[in-house]
């Protein structure tokens, strides 16, 4: 797998961060791509990529989302 793409900029709450967490467990592509909410589900998962061993490229804001690019750390 090259590459996860998590769309998921219409849903709240604390789905984003459960659902990013969950595909990247079994998927574990060595690069993340998310479109998430601005506020709080993009702060939660920022972190959930962050204790999964990505690191966050970039942030680009966008009209009330944000995109995220992620690749995993090197060890």
């Amino acid at each position: 797998m090259e590459s996860i793409e998590l769309k998921m900029r219409e849903l709240s709450g604390h789905f984003p961060a459960v659902y990013t967490r969950k595909v990247i467990e079994i998927l574990n592509g060595p690069e993340v791509s998310a479109e998430v909410l601005a506020g709080q589900p993009c702060e939660e998962v920022t972190q959930v990529l962050e204790s999964l061993g990505y690191e966050i490229g970039s942030k680009k804001p966008m009209d009330g989302w944000i995109l995220m690019k992620a690749v995993r750390a090197k060890k």
